[in-house]
Parts: structure tokens; sequence; C-alpha cells
């Protein structure tokens, strides 16, 4: 009776040891697939990054060229409008250089009326018209007037020294004293340069 329960124990420890022994085994098993899945996890998370970081490159060249070809076609329609602007400034040059000599002819008119003391009114005043509907078309061209007043700094681009006049102040030297004939430009193109008297130190 006394053998017998041993060997009930004996065999209860070798099933309990059976046992566990499996439940080692699981959780071998169990470990196993865990790192096996952390593994492919990492992997995944590698291949995932390396794809972003090759996207985000992409990205970068793409935006790259768009920046590019965008700044490239601004400039070409920059440039296209600024043909255009010159060209429609030298086209109404040409037209209102045929205009200069009437211009000059009635700019000597209205400075002989005005000087004139025997002119009446009535001409005064038509005369005085006519030189606002000339002004009236020639702005609407955006055309300029050059006509510098007295004490102008003389510049060599809108102006154009005829003659030289001897000044005794330090501050007329080099400046305009006389328009003898007005200029006119378009923007900064000059159809003609205002013909002047320059003041020059003795």
């Amino acid at each position: 009776m006394h053998y017998n329960a041993q060997a009930m124990f004996s065999d209860k420890n070798k099933k309990d040891d059976e046992e566990e022994s499996i439940i080692d085994a699981e959780h071998i098993a169990d470990d196993i697939e865990l790192e096996e899945e952390e593994g492919n996890v990492a992997q995944k998370l590698k291949n995932v990054k390396e794809k972003l970081k090759t996207t985000e490159m992409e990205k970068a060249i793409n935006l790259d060229g768009w920046q590019r070809e965008r700044a490239d076609f601004l400039n070409f329609k920059r440039r296209v409008s600024e043909d255009k602007v010159r060209e429609r400034e030298m086209a109404t040059a040409k037209f209102i250089d045929t205009l200069l000599p009437f211009c000059d002819s009635f700019e000597l008119a209205l400075r002989s009326i005005t000087e004139n003391i025997n002119t009446d009114e009535g001409t005064k005043n038509g005369l005085w018209g006519i030189a606002t509907q000339l002004s009236e078309l020639l702005a609407g061209y955006d055309v300029v007037t050059i006509a510098p007043p007295l004490g102008t700094p003389f510049n060599p681009v809108e102006h154009e020294a005829l003659s030289i006049v001897s000044v005794e102040a330090e501050d007329e030297a080099h400046t305009v004293r006389e328009v003898i004939q007005s200029g006119y430009k378009i923007g900064e193109t000059v159809i003609r340069p205002a013909r002047v008297v320059v003041g020059q130190l003795e």
C-alpha cells in the first residue's frame, strides 16, 4: 500500500513535470513567434521610413522643379509685358515726333502773345484754349513735357545745352537759366530733350 502511494506520487510528479515542460515549450514558441513578429514589424517600419525618405526627396525635387518653372514663366511674362510697353512707347514716340514742329511753333506763338501787351484778351484766351487741348492730346499718349524751371540742375539725359551764360553765384552754376525749346518724353523714353541755356561760374 505504501509502495502504491509512492508510485502514484511519482506519477503525479512526472505528469506535473511534463505539463511544465509543455508550458515552457509553449512559452518558448510564443517568445520566438513574438521575436519574429517584432523583427517583421521593425523591418516593415524600416521599409516605411525608407519609402518616406524617398518620397520626401521626390517631393523636394518636384517642388524645386515647379518653382523653377513658375519663376521662368513669370520672368517670360514680365519680359513680354515690358516689350509691349517699349513697343507702344516707340510707336507713340514716332507719332509725337511728327507733331513736334507744330508744338514748337505753337509754343513760340504763346510766348509772343504773352510778351506782347497789345494782344487782345480774346486772342489770348483762344490760344490758351488750344494750348490746353494740345496738352490733353499729349497726355492722352502719356507724353510728358520737359520744361525745367529756372534753377533746375542740368540733366544731360533730359536737357540739351544750346548755350552757356556766365553766372556769379555758385548755386547757379550747372543749372538751367532759360528754356529755349521744351522737350518731350514717354515714361523713361526721351523723344527730344529740352533745349536750354546753362549757367557757368565766371
